[in-house]
């Protein structure tokens, strides 16, 4: 999953819940964290995305919530 997929499904309307939008930026992130190593410099930057697009699509996405990637980067967090 990247930005690019995200604006493509945008675009073609393949989105029909805010929920789907939300679980495809949280997989983004959840591959960004799972295939660097924590204290780098994609590790920071996606830390600072994640937390961020967190913060954005609960107060713009009113009806969705953090979904299983949601779940599974807290798991990593705290293994690495």
């Amino acid at each position: 999953m990247c930005f690019d997929t995200m604006q493509t499904r945008l675009e073609a309307k393949k989105y029909h819940t805010s929920q789907q939008f939300r679980d495809d930026f949280e997989l983004m992130c959840y591959n960004a964290f799972k295939y660097n190593m924590m204290g780098d410099k994609i590790w920071e930057h996606t830390e600072a995305l994640y937390q961020k697009g967190e913060e954005v699509l609960n107060e713009v996405l009113k009806g969705s919530e953090a979904g299983e990637y949601a779940e599974q980067i807290e798991r990593i967090k705290v293994e690495k």
